[in-house]
């Protein structure tokens, strides 16, 4: 597996989005280019992509979370930390601050990964990408949808708690097959099926 840290120049869509039905969504990034759980379906190896060694060649985009914060920016948002910090926000009664902050109004669920690269496989370990990318909608308390193969979402938890009491989180897991032994034949490097079946309970609990 070849590992290269790369520069964003973007990382929103271009475009927003009408929100699908399936994951309620109008924007997405990927916080990695490339992706080593080898699912042998995975679109993301097709030509339209234009990503060779999709699979073996992971880009890892170091800049990816003070480019998002700079496309927020652009499109209107405020950095929570930035407005505690110019302003009387953190003199207030910490109800008031919460009740201010939940009536701004949400114009944009972002989807934070899944969309052509899972943002929590194996490469994340150890960049913490996607943790930082999550940790930047909190201070924008804009929501986000997650699609996964992966256990290590778990790590995150008590951020995504944080983020879905101020915004809103969705986590959603994508799981083929019952048999693990035939879904090492399709999805290699992916957790098992048990290890994504306890996540998601976990996260379930969690609310």
């Amino acid at each position: 597996m070849r590992y290269e840290c790369v520069k964003a120049k973007s990382l929103l869509s271009k475009k927003e989005m009408t929100a699908d039905s399936w994951f309620h969504i109008n924007r997405s990034l990927n916080a990695y280019r490339g992706c080593e759980h080898g699912c042998v379906y995975c679109d993301g190896m097709s030509e339209y992509y234009h990503v060779d060694n999709f699979m073996s060649h992971i880009r890892i985009k170091e800049n990816a979370p003070e480019t998002l914060r700079k496309e927020l920016k652009k499109l209107g948002f405020t950095s929570q930390r930035e407005l505690e910090t110019e302003t009387l926000w953190s003199f207030l009664p910490e109800d008031d601050t919460k009740r201010l902050a939940m009536s701004k109004p949400r114009r944009i669920v972002i989807g934070v990964c899944g969309g052509v690269s899972d943002g929590f496989q194996p490469a994340e370990k150890e960049n913490k990408i996607t943790q930082q990318i999550l940790e930047t909608l909190l201070d924008f308390r804009l929501p986000a949808m997650i699609l996964t193969k992966s256990d290590l979402v778990l790590r995150d938890i008590e951020l995504l708690k944080e983020l879905n009491d101020v915004a809103f989180v969705k986590a959603v897991f994508t799981i083929t097959l019952h048999d693990d032994e035939k879904r090492k034949i399709i999805e290699p490097r992916a957790s098992s099926t048990p290890e994504r079946f306890a996540a998601l309970k976990e996260l379930r609990k969690a609310g």
